[in-house]
């Protein structure tokens, strides 16, 4: 027997919409859905429910298309602040100009590209998505993203921003984010220009965190400062502010073309290589101010990072690098650092220093300049340079060796300065003026036969060595037998036209020796200070004091 079935005929399969137009004095909230809540249509050629008078409004509170958004999408806000929302999902493309106050508490999603010639503007770009690439067809036929604030949560794009893009961000709040290529894999391009025209707030963030900013990519933001936080997978480009008192993390790669640019100061932290690869710092880091409190650029080594030969810091305010502030550059440092004023913080080079590195005044007490580590022995390059024009008051300490062909020009070395080499000295230390009483120059493996030390090397007036040299370990007890040690370069202190070049300090001697050289020393003063040589425990000691002599007669 036959059986008749009667059920609710089934929904028709959405179709596309033309034209969306709100006409008349009316506020407007529209629903674009099918009643079983499918979506409302395909393809929606124009949205235009921008009706041109300032005392109505028009709303989309909940909508969602399979297709493409063709030409145009406009929702208007009162003049008494209200609508002009808009919660809905493009399940494919956006290719026309959108405006609009801001999304809806569901949010605003583009599930494909934003493709063409078109300008998106929102007052207010919380919650706004696009999962796909945002690709501008060319220079004169641009994507332009104009977003008055994020205010909460996020404005999102998941995968490519070309270079025909420019994206206008006036305030990102506390709390709220910036997002570019989070749904890509790692090394997304980002080309496009993101330009600010406030702050980034504290507590704001910009998350590029799998995008390269390429050499086409710039973020700037002008005269405006960083107090909140960026993180770039891999950045070509360029970010440029005021003052930067937030975070800046690039987690691979600081290329060659790229530059952390700041007008005004640093008190924040910019970090590279944060993965832990083996990506270097190839960039520039350009400060016109100062690093101020606990200001920090770090450079990780991971496996094999470097702070390349290419790569440059420079710090140009009044005040220099402050007490507080530090360099960290755990692999090996081949490229420029150049202070124009005074050295008060920290350096630290974890591995070898083969670059140069300019202090234009102070290297002030209580600054340090690192080479390597207790925990690993590292190496002043030949080719290095190390140049202080003002007062040195600081400890520069190599861990290992100092090679021939590296050199320290000091203008002077002042009150507590202190040069520490834990290995053999092959290069030049070249001070210009005097040494202090309190100053000290330490060498525990030795002069080697390229080593030279000179003291008031300008010769142009009466400049003394008053600190004291110490070739030897340090540690050896009085009674102990000595290590092997190298006495093969000079020292020489040198007098001026009037006068200068007497050694009041001290020079002392501990260790066994190859052979029984003398120990070339020159002193064009008077002698007023000890030289003293332990030899305690040596099979061949030189027998002969005073053990030093002058070969060379570089005086006056």
């Amino acid at each position: 027997m036959a059986r008749l079935v009667v059920g609710r005929r089934p929904e028709p399969p959405p179709q596309n919409i033309g034209t969306l137009t709100a006409t008349g004095e009316w506020n407007y909230t529209i629903v674009i859905r099918q009643p079983d809540n499918d979506p409302g249509a395909v393809d929606i050629l124009d949205v235009n429910l921008d009706e041109n008078d300032p005392d109505f409004y028009t709303v989309i509170s909940d909508g969602e298309i399979t297709g493409d958004l063709v030409t145009s999408f406009a929702l208007q806000r009162s003049t008494g602040g209200e609508g002009g929302i808009g919660a809905m999902t493009i399940g494919d493309d956006l290719l026309g100009d959108l405006t609009m106050y801001a999304p809806g508490t569901s949010g605003f999603s583009v599930e494909d590209d934003v493709a063409g010639d078109l300008t998106i503007t929102l007052s207010d770009g919380n919650g706004f998505t696009i999962k796909g690439d945002v690709l501008g067809a060319g220079s004169l036929t641009k994507v332009i993203i104009n977003l008055g604030n994020i205010s909460d949560n996020a404005f999102q794009i998941g995968g490519t921003v070309n270079r025909f893009v420019d994206i206008n961000v006036t305030q990102i709040a506390s709390g709220a984010t910036l997002r570019c290529g989070y749904l890509s894999a790692n090394d997304v391009p980002m080309q496009g220009i993101v330009t600010f025209s406030g702050d980034l707030t504290a507590g704001a963030a910009i998350d590029m965190s799998k995008a390269l900013i390429d050499a086409f990519g710039d973020l700037l933001f002008g005269s405006n400062d960083i107090d909140g936080t960026i993180t770039v997978y891999h950045l070509t480009g360029d970010i440029v502010a005021r003052d930067l008192a937030g975070t800046v993390e690039i987690k691979t790669e600081f290329e060659s073309a790229a530059s952390l640019d700041l007008a005004g100061s640093m008190s924040g932290t910019f970090s590279v290589n944060t993965d832990q690869g083996g990506n270097n710092f190839i960039g520039e880091v350009l400060i016109d101010g100062d690093m101020t409190g606990s200001a920090l650029i770090k450079m990780f080594k991971g496996t094999a990072g470097n702070f390349t030969s290419d790569a440059v810091i420079q710090v140009g305010g009044a005040n220099g690098i402050g007490s507080s502030a530090s360099i960290l550059l755990e692999g090996t440092m081949q490229g420029l650092l150049t202070v124009s004023n005074d050295l008060t913080g920290s350096v630290t080079v974890g591995g070898n220093f083969s670059g140069d590195v300019s202090i234009g005044d102070e290297f002030s007490s209580g600054a340090d300049f690192n080479v390597g580590s207790a925990a690993g022995a590292a190496d002043m390059l030949s080719g290095a340079s190390f140049t202080v024009v003002g007062n040195s008051g600081g400890d520069f300490w190599v861990s290992g060796d100092v090679k021939n062909g590296a050199l320290l020009d000091l203008n002077n070395l002042g009150a507590d300065g202190r040069i520490l080499i834990d290995g053999e000295c092959d290069g030049d230390i070249f001070i210009d003026e005097d040494t202090n009483a309190t100053s000290l120059i330490q060498i525990i493996k030795g002069l080697t036969l390229n080593g030279l030390i000179v003291i008031n090397e300008d010769e142009n007036d009466a400049f003394d060595a008053n600190g004291d040299i110490f070739i030897g370990n340090p540690d050896t007890c009085a009674t102990c037998d000595v290590d092997p040690v190298e006495y093969d370069g000079v020292i020489n202190v040198l007098n001026g036209s009037s006068g200068g070049g007497d050694l009041a300090g001290d020079i002392s001697v501990i260790g066994c020796h190859d052979d029984d050289n003398l120990f070339e020393l020159c002193v064009c003063g008077s002698e007023t200070g000890s030289k003293s040589v332990v030899q305690t425990g040596c099979e061949e000691p030189i027998v002969d004091p005073p053990y030093f002599t002058c070969t060379s007669n570089p005086c006056n």
